[in-house]
């Protein structure tokens, strides 16, 4: 990631739009640098912040460097994905991006647009080709994030264009045991056909199992056990809320297996 050149000292166009002030903008224009860098980020980048996004258009059409970073490390691309502005995004699509660029989070535009759980910033981006598995410095791939956020649509298109469906983060999760986890059956299936192994487990032992026993998942448990997947950790009763504890014990009963 290139190193940014802070200016010392905001401009009277960058006053204007932290304060909001967006009458005043047009007469600033001649005079101020479009792609100045300051610690609270540029024009464009403050502009969709403050949710400026008529003053952010004009500033792209009059040349505004749309891969310019706000103070957190994210381009233009980014924040109109995070203010779920389409309009705004499809102008910005047409500029010179870098469109596997990574934010101080290590995030990337296709993961914000998971984030977002938004099925058509995740098309459009796949469009130009990306990096579908780049991750963030949490370990997360974007399909991670659809999974962790519940999204099916997202994941899907994901796994239409052969993402990798396996991989862990740094906690050793797959998207599979978040899935699970969150009781998301569809998703958690939708999953399992394309290539997703119930067998995989993360740092502390667990897998998909597990996350699913942990947060009453019924439905997923019976789905795996119905897979003849019985290794199941020891201690697994001990952990085991007592709101779920009964159901659960019966569930592993139905199948032959006593914890």
């Amino acid at each position: 990631m290139a190193k940014q050149i802070f200016k010392p000292e905001s401009n009277e166009l960058i006053k204007a739009i932290k304060c909001g002030k967006e009458h005043k903008i047009p007469k600033l224009l001649e005079n101020n640098n479009l792609n100045l860098t300051t610690k609270e980020g540029t024009p464009l980048t403050l502009a969709i912040q403050k949710n400026m996004y008529t003053v952010a258009k004009t500033f792209i059409k009059r040349g505004a460097d749309v891969t310019k970073l706000d103070n957190k490390g994210r381009n233009a691309l980014m924040l109109s994905i995070i203010k779920e502005n389409t309009e705004l995004f499809e102008q910005i699509m047409f500029q010179k991006n870098e469109f596997n660029h990574k934010d101080y989070l290590g995030s990337t535009a296709l993961i914000y647009a998971c984030l977002k759980k938004n099925p058509y910033f995740v098309n459009r981006l796949i469009s130009q080709r990306i990096d579908l598995n780049i991750k963030n410095y949490e370990g997360n791939t974007a399909l991670i994030i659809a999974a962790m956020n519940n999204s099916y649509e997202c994941s899907k298109i994901l796994l239409r264009e052969k993402i990798s469906v396996n991989e862990k983060n740094n906690l050793g999760k797959t998207a599979l045991m978040y899935s699970a986890g969150n009781g998301n059956l569809r998703l958690f299936e939708l999953l399992i056909n394309n290539g997703a192994k119930i067998s995989e487990r993360d740092l502390r032992g667990n897998g998909a199992l597990e996350n699913a026993i942990f947060v009453g998942s019924y439905n997923i448990v019976e789905r795996i056990l119905s897979k003849n997947v019985n290794e199941v950790r020891e201690n697994i009763l001990s952990e085991i809320p007592i709101i779920y504890k009964h159901k659960i014990r019966k569930i592993f009963e139905k199948h032959g297996i006593i914890l």
